[in-house]
């Protein structure tokens, strides 16, 4: 499910940042994992934590990070208001 994901990416970013640890799919997975189902379950507060953490990076190219936030944004628009108070401030940094 989607809260195993989040864990494994945890996971494998954790490898990738201390350990060397080469996954080029990860922003892949991640990105697959930022869809509706996600950003309505109960982790949603984790979940945004995490993709914060995971794209704050200076080596990641900017077109990537805009992905994420035309994505996250476009959630934003089309999902309940709870959503939308993590969303914001997520696009927002």
């Amino acid at each position: 499910g989607g809260a195993n994901a989040i864990l494994a990416l945890e996971g494998l970013f954790h490898l990738m940042q201390h350990h060397g640890l080469e996954y080029p799919r990860f922003y892949d997975q991640l990105y697959a994992t930022l869809n509706p189902v996600t950003v309505h379950a109960k982790y949603r507060p984790r979940f945004f934590k995490l993709m914060d953490l995971f794209l704050t990076s200076a080596a990641l190219p900017a077109y990537l990070v805009a992905a994420f936030v035309k994505r996250a944004a476009r959630l934003a628009l089309t999902s309940a208001t709870p959503y939308a108070l993590f969303a914001v401030p997520f696009v927002y940094n």
